[in-house]
């Protein structure tokens, strides 16, 4: 009786496993042409993995709208001007972590963050930990810029309108790419000058030339992440100045620094993080990540964020964060909000960047959080 049930049992799951079962239809959904004012896409090095992301939040809702996968060591994207697209240097290796390696520029739809497109570069892109600064797009979004070490310095320039790899410069001691024009971009080298490299309509170089000496680095080195309003650059050194440099000229113009501590503070508290410093354009204000610390704390996460007038270098606020950021980014609209992440604690904080209120926490958002952009 009891065989003549499980070869019944039997004859039923084999119908049922014949049975027809509706397709699942999946969508994916839309989103707007134009980025709302108080989103923030969040990048993830994923420095225990070999497979980074970057997500795409809704600061305002507190939700992920999309994810994007940006394999080994992802650093950050690059946001074309308009944001009618967008750009992510990838690497791959062929047995995940080892085998060869393939170096690509892929190329996003903004609405459906779908890859449209990719372009082989050579596999020479820096592989560390993340900065927004080791790939940048010309300001008319022509052309992308690859900073390269293998050790041996260089940029890669992809063609964005033909989808082409247009060629590489040789760029030895310096390092990092800044845009500065069309067809113009600036890189920090490593005796305090900076090299100014100018390209043609196709991508290849033009010229190459040094500037006089922007800092000393036998006295205080600059921190390499930088955040640019209109024409100028704002680096910060380690010890704390902020240094201005003016690209709207034919030669680059070095404004005279300014620290951001007073007095005693300035043995006390010092720039550190990743993504150290940001700012809103239309207040003129400079947001820095500090922390009590000395010589060689420049990776320590802030545990307050100081604002600046960059106009006069005037201190106007100052407002703990916690958990403590490594790296923090600003919205860019008139009610901006503050986002910091902890490459340690996985999620986004945002905070009213005016008052330092917080507002909210966004968790989960991947394993070692990087580099926080705003389309």
């Amino acid at each position: 009786m009891v065989k003549r049930s499980i070869i019944a049992l039997c004859a039923l799951a084999a119908g049922m496993a014949h049975a027809e079962i509706a397709p699942e239809k999946l969508t994916a959904r839309k989103l707007p042409a134009n980025p709302g004012a108080h989103w923030v896409w969040v990048n993830d090095m994923a420095l225990f993995s070999i497979d980074g992301k970057a997500f795409l939040v809704d600061a305002d809702k507190g939700e992920m709208l999309g994810m994007i996968s940006g394999g080994a060591f992802h650093d950050a994207l690059v946001l074309a001007p308009g944001y009618r697209s967008f750009y992510s240097t990838d690497t791959f290796f062929a047995r995940g972590t080892r085998g060869e390696r393939t170096d690509v520029v892929t190329i996003y739809e903004p609405t459906e963050l779908t890859p449209v497109g990719e372009v082989v570069i050579p596999p020479k892109q820096l592989l560390s930990v993340a900065t927004p600064v080791a790939s940048q797009v010309s300001d008319d979004g022509r052309f992308v810029l690859v900073y390269n070490f293998t050790p041996a310095q260089s940029v890669s320039v992809v063609d964005t309108q033909a989808r082409t790899f247009a060629g590489e410069i040789e760029t030895p001691g310096c390092g990092m790419v800044y845009a500065a024009g069309p067809r113009r971009f600036l890189m920090m080298c490593a005796n305090g000058t900076m090299l100014v490299v100018k390209l043609d309509d196709q991508g290849k170089l033009v010229s190459k030339k040094e500037t006089e000496p922007l800092f000393a680095p036998a006295q205080d080195l600059l921190n390499e992440d930088a955040v640019r309003v209109g024409d100028k650059w704002y680096f910060i050194s380690y010890k704390g100045d902020v240094y201005a440099v003016d690209v709207a000229a034919e030669a680059p113009r070095f404004e005279k620094p300014w620290p951001v501590q007073q007095g005693a503070e300035r043995d006390q508290w010092r720039p550190g993080g990743y993504q150290l410093i940001a700012a809103h354009a239309a207040s003129a204000r400079l947001y820095v990540a500090m922390h009590r610390g000395g010589a060689g704390s420049h990776k320590q996460p802030a545990e307050e964020i100081w604002v600046h007038d960059l106009a006069g270098g005037e201190r106007v606020a100052r407002f703990p964060v916690e958990p403590h950021a490594t790296s923090i980014q600003v919205s860019r609209d008139g009610a901006p909000l503050l986002y910091t992440v902890n490459a340690e604690h996985p999620g986004l904080e945002i905070y009213d960047a005016t008052s330092g209120r917080h507002l909210r926490s966004v968790p989960g958002l991947g394993l070692t959080p990087s580099v926080l952009q705003v389309p």
